[in-house]
């Protein structure tokens, strides 16, 4: 054994590593040229809320539809409905019960909604909040934004389902 062979081997294996390495990268660019891209429709759908209605007798209702329907429209633009841009998406969302419970300091919210997408596919949510009772329009409105991303959210995974996506 010469002093060269050592060195021999080395340069060879470290020769077979580069090669091993080129083409286990030029393979993985290949299968990723090959795969098509399945998945995300591009855009975004529109969503149309065709109803918002809060049970009667509710206080400062006008304050809380007109927060509700901000708070439905940034949560359906948020949440992944399967759909592109050329889809129209209708929903509609009712609060069913919206009662409060006042204590010595505290209000409890008590919140029960109900969201309905076209074909009767419907999803629900309750909720049991409570917090200071100074701050109850604060508190109502959290409650509600609470309710409508649970809502929406289940009704862009039916959504979704139907789409097959």
């Amino acid at each position: 054994m010469t002093a060269a062979e050592p060195r021999r081997a080395v340069l060879r294996g470290i020769a077979a590593a580069l090669v091993g390495a080129l083409f286990a990268a030029s393979a993985r660019q290949a299968r990723a040229a090959e795969t098509p891209l399945v998945g995300r429709p591009k855009g975004r759908p529109h969503i149309k809320v065709e109803r918002v209605s809060l049970p009667p007798g509710v206080p400062n209702a006008d304050e809380y539809l007109r927060h509700l329907n901000l708070t439905l429209r940034r949560e359906a633009r948020r949440a992944d409905w399967g759909a592109g841009a050329r889809n129209t998406i209708m929903l509609r969302f009712a609060v069913e019960k919206l009662t409060f419970e006042a204590h010595a300091a505290s209000l409890r919210v008590h919140c029960s909604a109900m969201g309905e997408l076209p074909r009767r596919r419907t999803a629900r949510s309750q909720l049991v909040y409570g917090g200071d009772r100074a701050d109850e329009t604060k508190l109502v409105k959290q409650v509600l934004e609470i309710v409508a991303r649970g809502v929406v959210a289940r009704l862009a995974d039916l959504e979704r389902t139907r789409r097959g996506r």
